[in-house]
């Protein structure tokens, strides 16, 4: 009775440092503003980001850019970022699937 204690007691040790330690903090992103802030801002830095995508991929390459530029407002200390320009260019690699384009987009980000 006594060694099942020990390994009951020990069982739960393990699992509750498991648990304890395994809550990941999830990471709030910056928003992504389609206005103008009414109030004062500032513009901390002016950034880009590039990718390329087929016609099928677009969404999909689209959402992962605008997440880097969430992920380097994080690192510049900026609470939002502010789209300026988006360029879409038809690349002239074809294949079987189609041509690729290329995505840019141009943001500042903003405290």
């Amino acid at each position: 009775m006594h060694v099942f204690l020990k390994i009951v007691t020990f069982s739960c040790f393990l699992l509750f440092s498991l648990f304890a330690f395994s809550a990941v903090e999830e990471v709030v992103l910056p928003p992504i503003l389609d206005y103008y802030p009414n109030c004062e801002y500032q513009v901390i830095k002016e950034t880009s980001v590039i990718g390329m995508a087929k016609a099928q991929q677009m969404a999909k390459t689209t959402k992962r850019l605008l997440n880097q530029l969430q992920q380097k407002a994080i690192d510049a200390g900026a609470n939002g970022v502010i789209i300026i320009d988006k360029k879409i260019e038809d690349i002239n690699v074809l294949d079987e699937k189609g041509g690729q384009q290329q995505i840019r987009f141009f943001a500042k980000l903003i405290v």
